[in-house]
This record gives structure tokens, sequence and C-alpha cells, in this order.
């Protein structure tokens, strides 16, 4: 039986919230230390680049009102 494919008006193809997740934890913020910084050194952030579907979907997220 073949699998039924939702796209999005775009083409992008659509995802389940479960799927959409899942894409959205590869985006991370990490918060670094030198090798040889003690527990006090300062830190930065490092963050990974978001990919369009990423940018697009917490955009959307963030219209979203409870």
């Amino acid at each position: 039986m073949e699998h039924l494919r939702h796209k999005l008006v775009d083409g992008t193809p659509a995802h389940s919230f479960a799927t959409l997740m899942a894409e959205l934890a590869s985006v991370v913020r990490n918060t670094c230390r030198t090798p040889n910084g003690g527990p006090d050194a300062p830190t930065f952030d490092l963050t990974t680049i978001a990919q369009p579907l990423h940018q697009r979907a917490f955009a959307l997220a963030q219209n979203i009102t409870l």
C-alpha cells in the first residue's frame, strides 16, 4: 500500500507534532568554558544554526497564544 505524503503549499513535507519536535531537537545551545578554565572561569554560549524549517517552526510557535 502506498503511503500518502502530505506537503505544504511550498512543497516541503508536512510534519506531525512528534516529527517536528524531533527535528527541532537538533537545535541546541551549549554553554562552554575554556578547557583549562576553573569552575569560576567565564563561559560563553554556542548555538547551532537553525535551518529554514527550524526558523519557520520557531516563528510560528511564537505566534501561539494560550
